[in-house]
């Protein structure tokens, strides 16, 4: 039930086109078969759009056989004091989910090891603009510990500075500049872009912002001279 129904059910005899980006079976039932595409690699060719290199990289996880061996004798324990067979099952779950296992410590570390490495070849290459980047991860607490990493592994990402453009300014005309967007606001080169949550760490929830906050940086993000460089993003 649904606007789409009452629509369908008015103008029986009506032909009905779908333009869409993500054509899957679901679409194709409503609307029939494709009548044209405009292809990605046409796109490209028309340089409308920038033609996307996909490259596979891996931090793999491996798992510790006797702490798997540890954590099953921890729950035959539990059931045998009188623990509920629900909860214990409900607590292996989360333990094994992807985001447990892809969010590990040690993974963790890897990941921000290639991610740091790979940006800093491809900055001496040339081949990122502006030196600007974004690395989507599948969960909040991913993220931040993605971040922590970085700041541990390239403490001079985190300096506050002004845009590179702030010598041109003197002390009064600067809010005006950066009202005007020509002139970046005292940032950090990397920022995480993730909704606040309420239990949030003390420290996380300060890093994070507000939402006015969020847009600011999507300015920001696409100035050059901004010192905002790399955004760690999730569900944005």
């Amino acid at each position: 039930m649904g606007f789409a129904k009452y629509l369908n059910d008015s103008l029986p005899n009506a032909t009905y086109v779908g333009f869409t980006g993500t054509p899957i079976d679901s679409t194709l039932d409503v609307f029939g078969q494709v009548n044209d595409s405009y292809t990605m690699t046409e796109s490209v060719k028309d340089e409308i759009t920038v033609r996307i290199v996909y490259e596979g990289r891996a931090a793999k996880v491996v798992l510790n056989n006797s702490k798997v061996a540890e954590n099953e004798a921890y729950y035959t324990t539990c059931a045998d004091a009188g623990s509920n067979e629900l909860k214990i099952e409900e607590s292996k779950e989360a333990t094994t989910n992807m985001n447990f296992i892809s969010g590990a410590p040690e993974r963790s570390g890897v990941l921000a090891t290639n991610f740091v490495e790979h940006y800093d070849t491809r900055v001496k290459e040339g081949s990122i603009v502006c030196d600007k980047t974004m690395f989507l991860s599948g969960s909040r607490d991913i993220a931040y510990a993605l971040y922590q990493e970085n700041a541990v592994l390239r403490p001079e990402w985190f300096e506050i500075k002004e845009s590179d453009e702030a010598f041109k300014y003197s002390d009064t005309d600067k809010q005006q500049a950066i009202k005007a967007g020509k002139l970046g606001k005292v940032i950090e080169r990397v920022m995480l872009v993730i909704t606040r949550g309420k239990d949030d760490p003390p420290a996380m929830f300060k890093t994070l912002g507000k939402k006015d906050y969020h847009k600011d940086l999507d300015k920001q993000s696409k100035i050059e001279h901004f010192n905002f460089k790399l955004a760690i993003v999730v569900d944005m």
